[in-house]
């Protein structure tokens, strides 16, 4: 529909690029797909760090003990006799009685700096515009540098943007997988 964010826009993307890169990265089958499986997880990875030993993210963390049970029930089974790595863990119970631990990590903010230099308007204003742009980046979401400028040039009195950066780098800024950006500080300038 028109009138959709980001401003000039028409229509919507069918998948979005973050969609897309956790359709690609889980696979048809095995660990990834298994964990996607689940409908309360937005994104999962697993890798290996090193031989014999696996980490496995997910975003976003489980809530209560029925999440965090049916997290571990699902590694478990793709990680017997691997060793999982990661700062939060749970019993896992094989079909013969023997457990083990199951380790994971939880998706993480990627918090990134922005600079924008714009002609016109306020500080305030622009700051206020990259807020309302980063509050529509979730989980796995690349944060695309030319979308500074549009919500800048939202702002009364912008007229133009003639540099921005995010990261330190004039281009878009992509997270893990599992990630969500967050945009701070925010250093406007204008001129």
């Amino acid at each position: 529909p028109s009138g959709t964010d980001p401003a000039g826009q028409i229509g919507q993307e069918r998948e979005t690029d973050a969609q897309l890169r956790v359709r690609i990265n889980e696979g048809a089958a095995g660990l990834r797909a298994a964990l996607r499986a689940i409908s309360w997880v937005v994104a999962a990875t697993s890798v290996t760090v090193s031989a014999g030993v696996m980490l496995v993210t997910v975003a976003p963390a489980p809530v209560g003990a029925d999440q965090i049970q049916e997290l571990v029930n699902t590694i478990g089974p793709y990680t017997i006799g691997i060793v999982t790595n990661g700062a939060s863990s749970g019993t896992f119970t094989a079909s013969d009685l023997t457990t083990s631990t199951i380790n994971w990590d939880e998706g993480a903010t990627d918090i990134i700096p922005v600079t924008i230099t714009v002609v016109g308007g306020t500080i305030a204003g622009v700051q206020a515009a990259i807020l309302s742009y980063n509050a529509t980046l979730t989980v796995g979401t690349v944060a695309v540098l030319a979308q500074l400028s549009a919500y800048a040039l939202t702002v009364e009195g912008v007229t133009d943007v003639t540099a921005s950066t995010l990261d330190g780098v004039a281009s878009n800024y992509t997270p893990a997988l599992t990630d969500v950006v967050s945009f701070d500080p925010i250093t406007v300038t204008v001129t």
